[in-house]
């Protein structure tokens, strides 16, 4: 098990070649990879609200079947709208009738998801979040959406507003100043590129009223290549894992090509599933570790107190009961099932130091176990130190707190961990299918030690 709660999802745009993070979001639900946070831009924006209300499919139907079947981009509608595409179609009938949008399970899903938009007044990124007025969501992602000079400002709350990716494209800070200190950020362009030349300044006669909008788009070329110079550094510290189009794409923001469309969304899915195949090999990698070298890091950790797994189970009436093991009882156990690909990302993301399958003596249970630095484990449920405790301390600590909480300052206190030299060992049971149990049922298992 690691930590997922401050790992975050941030979607760039790009108009049609949005049609790659289709392929992306697909893969991550036909495997269960899910965030607690999202945020995305203009068409990261559109791709994403499908993700987040887990409509598989929907947004490759709406950006490639019904673009052939209904033609909704095109100088005709500039020439009709004075909008390159028809806002009618994509933002009323297709949530609307054709391919309905799935708000009840968008509004009841815990995971937050934030849309960017460029404030006209201010020509600075805002960010919105709605989880139950229809047509503000409507509102928030067609501005988000609205590109500069051929689709008309959009209103939000009555404020003018144009596409996010005018101030923000790929709102990776955001995700951070969020709390979302690791971040797998989606983006539309190839590794290395960046906008050619120099910034153009935008005449006065567009967008006349709004002048900080004239200068945000002054300046949109420098912003963007600063944001990617920052995407490079964060990715090569490990604080994001990017996935991208490994060769430049041939796709224009307003493309109409379908076989191009098509092809560049299974490049999305395709990608996806390389990157998180490498994690995953990383990270089996990791988990091979032999009897001698748990003992030897078992001996570390355990060397100023003895070594106890808590276990918690429930009696008759359902009350928990919580049980101290010794160490010796547990034996490392060489048949590692690969990890799944939500852990595989999570491990990219999180400092495990390593990670292992035990099973009892007698065969009757069997557990996968994460160390990580207590420094690097900031919540996620029943952690609690307890090396510096006695047998009747840690029973009665464990009584005192059932629910637990996050492993927070208090927690280090109580229980004699060191946030910068201790270590905490999480264990959680196989589940039924035979694959890792990481965040298992309520019956998991976790123990903590001093490592000096």
């Amino acid at each position: 098990m690691t930590d997922t709660t401050n790992i975050g999802l941030v979607l760039e745009g790009g108009g049609m070649r949005g049609v790659f993070t289709c392929g992306v979001l697909d893969y991550f639900m036909d495997n269960d990879i899910t965030f607690p946070y999202a945020i995305g831009v203009s068409a990261g924006a559109c791709n994403g609200l499908s993700y987040m209300s887990k409509q598989r499919g929907r947004a490759k139907y709406s950006n490639i079947d019904l673009l052939a079947k209904y033609k909704y981009i095109g100088f005709k509608h500039y020439i009709k709208k004075r909008n390159i595409m028809d806002f009618d179609l994509l933002f009323h009938e297709f949530p609307d009738n054709i391919i309905p949008y799935d708000y009840e399970t968008y509004f009841a899903s815990p995971a937050r998801f934030e849309m960017v938009t460029s404030n006209c007044l201010t020509g600075k990124a805002e960010y919105y979040e709605e989880k139950s007025n229809k047509e503000r969501v409507i509102d928030i992602v067609k501005a988000s959406s609205s590109l500069p000079i051929l689709c008309p400002i959009t209103y939000v709350d009555d404020i003018p507003m144009l596409d996010g990716g005018i101030c923000d494209s790929v709102p990776v800070v955001r995700a951070m100043e969020q709390g979302y200190s690791k971040n797998v950020v989606v983006l539309t362009r190839n590794k290395g590129y960046r906008k050619e030349g120099k910034d153009i300044k935008v005449p006065s006669f567009i967008y006349r009223k709004y002048p900080a909008m004239r200068e945000a788009l002054s300046n949109r070329n420098s912003l963007y290549n600063a944001q990617l110079e920052l995407v490079d550094k964060l990715e090569e510290e490990g604080q994001i894992f990017v996935i991208r189009p490994k060769e430049p794409i041939l796709v224009d923001r307003i493309e109409k090509d379908v076989d191009k469309l098509t092809s560049l969304y299974e490049q999305g899915y395709e990608w996806a599933d390389f990157y998180i195949r490498i994690a995953m090999a990383d990270m089996m990698e990791r988990l091979k570790i032999t009897q001698d070298q748990f003992d030897a890091m078992a001996a570390t950790l355990g060397n100023t107190s003895p070594m106890f797994f808590v276990s918690l189970a429930y009696d008759a009436d359902g009350k928990d009961i919580y049980q101290l093991h010794p160490v010796e009882e547990y034996q490392v156990d060489p048949s590692l099932p690969l990890p799944s690909p939500m852990t595989a990302v999570q491990s990219m993301l999180t400092s495990v130091a390593v990670q292992y399958k035990l099973t009892m003596n007698d065969n009757s249970e069997a557990f996968y176990v994460t160390v990580v630095k207590a420094s690097e484990y900031d919540g996620g449920g029943d952690e609690v130190g307890l090396s510096s405790l006695s047998d009747d301390e840690q029973n009665q600590y464990m009584v005192n707190n059932a629910d637990f909480g996050y492993l927070r300052e208090e927690t280090y206190t109580k229980g004699g961990l060191s946030p910068s030299t201790d270590y905490v060992m999480l264990l959680a049971p196989m589940n039924g299918n035979g694959r890792e149990g990481f965040g298992g049922p309520p019956a998991a298992h976790r123990f903590t030690t001093t490592a000096q």
